[in-house]
């Protein structure tokens, strides 16, 4: 009795054992996983940063373009009024 008794709890722990032994390949699994996102994310993220940092240079020499087309025919304007004809 004793003996079937041994066995029995024995058995349980063998499959509480494998229980464990795949819980923690599961884990190993997730954790390989949440690092592979991470590198993606980290990945996605720096190229976020490129293209926002390209698109503030474009914009920033479209203002500047803008700004000299602006002030060179508010220029214009300008000297049109003193000098409709534009004699010197």
């Amino acid at each position: 009795m004793i003996k079937n008794l041994y066995d029995v709890i024995k058995g349980d722990l063998d499959n509480i054992e494998r229980e464990i032994e795949g819980l923690q390949r599961n884990l190993y699994d997730i954790q390989r996983t949440m690092e592979q996102m991470n590198r993606n994310l980290e990945s996605y993220l720096e190229r976020i940063a490129r293209a926002m940092e390209r698109i503030s240079e474009k914009l920033l020499t479209q203002s500047f373009l803008f700004l000299l087309l602006y002030s060179e025919e508010n220029l214009f304007i300008l000297d049109n009024r003193i000098n409709p004809l534009g004699w010197s």
